[in-house]
């Protein structure tokens, strides 16, 4: 399978970045990744408490443009962030992982989300020259004329999982250290969210607001001559496992979505 075509990839870098509009991307889901899916959804007056309290003691990083100031709230390397406008109005707010891992990407095409002024977006392209990634842009305010510029940058990728379960047995066709991902078929349209076969290089736990979750060490893409060709942290809520424990070495399955960052 071309898994270039899986990601719609189409455009000649030599012709530029192609710049399309959308109006379905939104946050929801992901905070459902960091709080709980059966929580964030069957209790959103908690998660509101949350946002709420989280908003007044997030911390002031930046600015990044004349009209647009980012907040933070810190859990080690994962962060809630927040925008606000020159009113300290939040105008969109999302979570965030950091790695200070990257691999090469190539920008092919950037889908700007036009329902927030298209101040945040998705940048398709392919990773390593190989590769086909759709990801949501956490610093797209700050670095829009980079991204639209095109060509190869150090992006750093990370991910938040929804679901994830023990690869209990590979597809008869598939070699032991088979591992994989491709766009999820039911968020298809939005295109960063990824189904996965990986296999765990680590594990650590993390508590964001009282709620337990590992930041996983996955790799994604097996590669003979580079051991780290694709490989990538992701958080999980405990709440979304369903396995009691993840251990090193572990084969795993699931759903997550991607996001990354200029570094």
């Amino acid at each position: 399978m071309n898994i270039l075509k899986l990601f719609k990839w189409g455009n000649d870098s030599k012709k530029g970045v192609k710049v399309h509009k959308s109006s379905d991307g939104s946050h929801g889901d992901h905070w459902s990744a960091v709080f709980g899916f059966d929580d964030f959804k069957g209790n959103t007056g908690n998660a509101l408490s949350i946002f709420v309290n989280t908003h007044k003691t997030a911390v002031f990083k930046k600015k990044i443009t004349d009209c647009f100031a980012q907040y933070r709230k810190d859990y080690g390397n994962l962060s809630f962030v927040d925008i606000r406008d020159t009113s300290n109005q939040t105008c969109t707010w999302f979570p965030a992982l950091y790695s200070n891992r990257t691999i090469p990407v190539t920008v092919g095409e950037i889908v700007e989300w036009e329902h927030v002024d298209c101040n945040e977006a998705q940048i398709i392209g392919k990773g390593r020259d190989t590769f086909g990634l759709n990801f949501f842009a956490t610093d797209y305010l700050e670095n829009r004329d980079v991204y639209k510029k095109g060509g190869t940058l150090n992006i750093s990728l990370t991910g938040f999982i929804y679901v994830i379960h023990e690869m209990k047995e590979l597809p008869k066709e598939c070699t032991p250290d088979f591992v994989a991902y491709m766009p999820n078929q039911k968020f298809f349209s939005c295109g960063y969210e990824y189904d996965f076969i990986a296999d765990v290089i680590s594990s650590e736990q993390i508590i964001v607001e009282e709620e337990e979750g590992y930041i996983l060490d996955m790799k994604l893409i097996n590669q003979t001559d580079n051991d780290s060709f694709f490989n990538m942290e992701a958080f999980v809520n405990k709440k979304n496992m369903r396995l009691e424990n993840i251990n090193i070495g572990q084969k795993v399955t699931g759903c997550f979505w991607l996001q990354g960052r200029l570094l």
